[in-house]
């Protein structure tokens, strides 16, 4: 059964702090923006649009991509660790991911929360520090892959989990954040996207080929069996 979304003010200090979403920004623009200056400073200088000016500035969009997907999920490890610890007990089949509902926008983040995707037999849930929701197999009738704005530099997409509560339509969109890096996490948003529609397609009591605990992913699946 689908409990709709339920806002949580929880008095807990806040793990996905201000803090560290700024810091998830500002860490890269340090790599992006001075090479950008001083090839402008250069170009100025010079009066021309030939010479280092033009490699200054070419190497910054570079250095500003290798940053956001090192440091783009800034302290990513230690707020999973928190969240776990937080909000024991989590069943074993669990991805730590970012949420947002369609509605959300914000320039500081594409997620709205951060918790965990878990799965059960007969429904699967999101269990975030500020938000919960519910939706059982029967209301889900759709899995698939759609772009956020980090899929421009392809370092994002979102997992489109759809449903239908009654005639009205819902969408719950996630992006895993078990990586440390956020290429990392794009690349393993296909596989997990497949291993939920393998899920969906399962019996309420048909085992689960891909476990998630402390490691989940490609570390923790069997050897002899892989997710369709």
């Amino acid at each position: 059964m689908y409990h709709g979304p339920s806002i949580i003010e929880s008095v807990e200090r806040r793990i996905w702090s201000a803090g560290r979403k700024w810091a998830g920004n500002l860490i890269p623009a340090l790599f992006a923006l001075p090479p950008l200056a001083v090839g402008v400073g250069l170009l100025l200088k010079g009066q021309t649009l030939e010479g280092p000016g033009l490699v200054w500035i070419a190497a910054s969009p570079a250095l500003g991509w290798i940053a956001v997907n090192f440091f783009g999920l800034f302290q990513n490890g230690a707020m999973r660790r928190e969240m776990e610890s937080r909000f024991k007990p989590l069943p074993p089949r669990r991805f730590f991911v970012g949420m947002a509902r369609p509605r959300f926008g914000s320039a500081l983040d594409a997620h709205e929360d951060l918790g965990f995707l878990c799965l059960h037999d007969g429904f699967l849930e999101f269990r975030g520090e500020a938000m919960q929701h519910r939706l059982s197999k029967a209301q889900i009738h759709a899995v698939r892959l759609r772009p956020n704005f980090h899929s421009l530099v392809l370092l994002g997409r979102w997992i489109s989990i759809e449903a239908s509560l009654g005639t009205r339509p819902v969408r719950l969109l996630v992006e895993p954040r078990e990586r440390a890096t956020m290429m990392g996490n794009f690349l393993l948003a296909s596989r997990l996207c497949r291993y939920l529609k393998a899920w969906l397609a399962e019996g309420p009591s048909a085992p689960s080929t891909m476990a998630a605990g402390n490691k989940p992913g490609p570390s923790t699946r069997p050897k002899k069996e892989r997710p369709a």
